[in-house]
């Protein structure tokens, strides 16, 4: 708990545009963990993980496009559940269960991989190409494509012109 509280008061501090997403993702952490460590155990855990869902290929599809036409803009966890019609809580778990990642993991991987195709097809300078795909700046840009992709932006653009 601890952790996540620290992680939202960072996130609070940098006031980037992935942020409100951060912060709507940890805040359903937050309330799983109380949930699950503080409540009465469920009789049979079985019929709660049955009760698990994945979400249908069309749902992803539709999800994935949605944040794709909208990746420079700061997407939060609302919009992207009331593409499917889902509650913000039931969309955050049904996602990370089918996807392997929470909404705000896949969006910066978007956003990074679209930064990619930029850097490799363009000459736009790295402080547009971070404004571009949704980055509150090019620091922002930096640190998640190196997380990514091992490398900064600026040495991804120049191995791609060798």
């Amino acid at each position: 708990m601890r952790q996540i509280g620290l992680a939202i008061w960072q996130e609070l501090e940098q006031d980037t545009p992935g942020g409100k997403l951060y912060m709507q993702t940890a805040a359903q952490m937050l309330a799983v963990h109380l949930l699950r460590y503080y409540t009465e155990p469920a009789k049979d855990r079985r019929e709660i993980e049955e009760a698990i869902q994945k979400l249908t290929r069309h749902q992803i599809t539709r999800v994935t496009d949605f944040m794709l036409a909208h990746l420079s803009q700061d997407l939060s966890l609302d919009m992207l559940a009331q593409q499917i019609g889902f509650s913000t809580y039931h969309f955050a778990r049904v996602f990370r269960q089918t996807t392997g990642e929470s909404p705000h993991q896949f969006v910066l991987r978007l956003r990074s991989e679209q930064a990619q195709r930029l850097l490799k097809e363009t000459d736009i300078p790295l402080a547009q190409i971070a404004l571009e795909c949704g980055f509150a700046n090019q620091s922002h840009l930096t640190l998640v494509f190196k997380r990514l992709f091992g490398v900064t932006p600026r040495a991804y653009r120049l191995d791609c012109q060798l």
